[in-house]
């Protein structure tokens, strides 16, 4: 069992009824492996200049307390942090905990559960993210729109402005790519499908970026980014393409094509389905990874 910490408001003087206390941190601090801080006040939990948190434990910030972090120095370390929002109270631009996601979710009964994370996600052959993800729980089940910031510090050698959002079920993916925008304060923006869900940043064109013979020797599936049509060939006479489906993230068909007897090559047209992220499945083996944008 992990130890405890509580933190009680005791750092600035208070003036009306409700208002936040503030805590500042001024120097380096580290919240050990296998260790929670359990935040159970309205506080105001600030960042001094050049100072630093790495969190590898567990910072449980309840309903009421914040991190206010500066640019350029967020919270890092292998442990995560996590805000609770009564959905009773919630509206447009929410942000829980001050942990960097914006929500607008409608006034409903129950909670969401927000958990944030710092060290990269990864998917594809091995290809990571940013480092920064989020896992959200609750009674939501409709869309709903949010925003990601992510730190300069947290771009781990990728291009901001070539990022997209991606969710999953499961936090190890597979990973479904969402139609994302950057938003003027240099968030990206997206509908999250509902609770339940991972979510992260990965550039789309390395994930989905599936090498000759994935799965099986001598398929091929052409090109990985697809606006209209996708090809699928065939290693040769001795290998005919006979069924090729295309799946979404759940798993689901959502295309099908027979292809002709014999046949080594088949195009499919892909501009009838939503843009996302899909598998294309060669004869029930050979699997794909490809993005409509």
């Amino acid at each position: 069992m992990r130890p405890i910490a509580l933190l009680a408001i005791l750092m600035l003087p208070l003036t009306g009824v409700g208002q936040a206390g503030i805590m500042l941190l001024n120097g380096n601090m580290t919240v050990a492996a296998g260790t929670s801080i359990v935040i159970s006040d309205t506080l105001a939990w600030q960042f001094g200049s050049g100072s630093s948190l790495v969190n590898d434990g567990f910072i449980d910030l309840g309903y009421g307390a914040t991190l206010e972090e500066l640019d350029g120095e967020p919270v890092t370390g292998i442990g995560t942090e996590q805000s609770l929002l009564d959905l009773n109270a919630a509206g447009p631009g929410a942000e829980p905990g001050g942990l960097g996601l914006t929500l607008d979710l409608p006034q409903a009964d129950g909670m969401l559960s927000i958990t944030r994370g710092h060290v990269p996600k990864v998917a594809g052959s091995g290809v990571e993210g940013v480092a920064r993800w989020y896992f959200l729980e609750g009674s939501t089940a409709t869309p709903f729109p949010l925003g990601m910031q992510i730190d300069v510090s947290e771009l781990n050698g990728l291009a901001i402005d070539q990022l997209a959002l991606h969710a999953s079920s499961n936090g190890d993916g597979p990973w479904e790519v969402l139609s994302t925008t950057l938003g003027p304060l240099n968030e990206l923006e997206s509908v999250l499908p509902g609770a339940g869900l991972y979510l992260t940043a990965f550039d789309p064109d390395l994930i989905t970026t599936a090498a000759v013979g994935t799965d099986a020797p001598g398929y091929r599936v052409w090109p990985t980014v697809v606006q209209d049509v996708v090809h699928i060939g065939s290693p040769g006479p001795a290998s005919p393409l006979i069924e090729i489906e295309v799946l979404d993230a759940t798993g689901r068909s959502v295309l099908r094509h027979a292809a002709a007897s014999g046949s080594g090559l088949a195009t499919m047209d892909l501009r009838g389905i939503a843009p996302g992220g899909y598998l294309i499945r060669v004869n029930k083996s050979a699997t794909f990874r490809v993005l409509r944008p």
